[in-house]
């Protein structure tokens, strides 16, 4: 990840009104705590790929254990977000399961992943 994007915080809200706080950890690493929306208390890290578009624009995306596929255009020099999340149905149908935490040790905790598979999805 450029070092400009390494290390910033940025919280955002979409439309709907869901809440996410995400960190740009490293190069490799970016966590995110959802804040409210069906999926809230979740706190997740995931491995990104990134490409610098602009000078401090970037387009960051990853994606999930849960089938959730995410794309984020990050604009340092407006300070906005936008940003496509992707979720499998069983997932949207049941957001519970992706209420279960990403464990820190690099496991996936089982139960994230369960039913979400990856034969229709929500665009959100």
């Amino acid at each position: 990840m450029p070092v400009s994007l390494v290390g910033k915080r940025i919280k955002y809200r979409y439309e709907n009104g869901w809440e996410y706080h995400v960190y740009y950890e490293s190069e490799s690493r970016v966590s995110y705590d959802v804040v409210s929306g069906p999926f809230g208390s979740r706190h997740a890290y995931q491995e990104p790929r990134y490409a610098e578009v602009a000078p401090n624009v970037f387009m960051v995306g990853w994606y999930e254990e849960t089938g959730t596929i995410v794309v984020q255009v990050v604009n340092l020099n407006s300070m906005r977000i936008n940003s496509f999340a992707g979720f499998p149905n069983d997932l949207r149908q049941s957001p519970g399961i992706a209420r279960e935490q990403r464990r820190q040790d690099g496991r996936d905790h089982e139960a994230a992943g369960e039913g979400a598979g990856c034969t229709s999805s929500y665009i959100l």
